[in-house]
């Protein structure tokens, strides 16, 4: 035979949840916010890395991941561009590897 204890509703409200606290706190959301401003391609791991850094915090990727959903955010496939105008002659003669690394392919042909 088990004992159940009791508590009044009163005692129960004032409590903290059970479990143990969350990683990502409200010290951390803005700086989060405020990375994911910038104009650069942040990935989980590479946010899990920034929040280590300044609040000596250690986070899963997936941890994080969890939170930016949360939060409101998605996540995209990157793609590769070029990061200046290529020479018109040098982009006809790739052409097609340019295509396909577009893509996120990448095949290598033997010489």
């Amino acid at each position: 035979m088990s004992l159940a204890v009791f508590q009044p509703l009163e005692k129960l409200s004032g409590t903290e949840a059970p479990g143990k606290p969350p990683l990502v706190t409200p010290q951390i959301e803005p700086f989060l916010h405020e990375k994911l401003r910038e104009d650069r391609f942040w990935t989980a791991t590479l946010l899990c890395e920034a929040v280590a850094q300044q609040f000596q915090v250690t986070i899963s990727p997936r941890t994080m991941t969890e939170h930016l959903h949360r939060l409101g955010y998605t996540w995209k496939r990157a793609r590769y561009s070029p990061a200046k105008t290529l020479d018109p002659a040098v982009q006809r003669e790739h052409a097609a590897s340019i295509e396909t690394l577009k893509k996120g392919h990448w095949t290598a042909k033997s010489a």
